[in-house]
């Protein structure tokens, strides 16, 4: 069985975020998902998007202070 990885990297709009998560959600998928350290993410937030994949792998990373356009987003 073959697997995809998505890389997707995000400032806030959380509502927006779930539901692509939502698009994404299967087993053969692993997401990994990078939120900006400036912006403000609850642990209600995280558990909201976790609720929002049952199949698939998600992994947030949210300890990286990102400038958009600049090289801290390739850095990781």
């Amino acid at each position: 069985m073959t697997k995809h990885a998505y890389l997707i990297i995000a400032d806030n709009k959380f509502e927006q975020l779930g539901f692509l998560l939502t698009l994404l959600d299967d087993s053969r998928n692993d997401i990994y998902l990078l939120i900006d350290k400036k912006t403000p993410l609850t642990q209600q937030d995280k558990q909201k998007l976790h609720a929002c994949v049952e199949k698939t792998t998600l992994l947030i990373l949210h300890d990286v202070k990102i400038t958009w356009g600049t090289y801290s987003l390739m850095r990781l």
